[in-house]
């Protein structure tokens, strides 16, 4: 097969591939987070362990500013980790540096 260049390329016929299985991957990943987080503080209060699409997440979960978040933030920070998020690396909720952030934050 040949690539947008004329050239035969291997990877194009993969990544078309992948694409047309992003929704689900998506839907996948995220039912994944709303497991690993049904029990902590923040996946009780908008009944993770019950949902299974990110229209149910969409309608139960607020957008969220980092002021509304910083109360599950203070409870991880001295421990780094905490029961109210999950301890594996992909969390519902991660950390970013206020230099990478519009959002102020002296904490880091």
């Amino acid at each position: 097969e040949k690539g947008m260049n004329g050239q035969e390329t291997e990877l194009e016929p993969r990544l078309v591939k992948a694409c047309a299985r992003a929704g689900r991957i998506n839907e996948d990943n995220l039912r994944r987070l709303l497991a690993d987080n049904r029990d902590t503080v923040f996946g009780k209060k908008y009944g993770f362990g019950s949902m299974e699409t990110s229209a149910e997440y969409r309608k139960r979960v607020p957008l969220s500013s980092y002021a509304s978040l910083q109360p599950y933030l203070d409870r991880r920070r001295p421990r780094r980790s905490f029961s109210g998020m999950s301890r594996r690396k992909s969390t519902a909720l991660w950390e970013a540096r206020p230099s990478l952030t519009t959002s102020p934050c002296s904490a880091w």
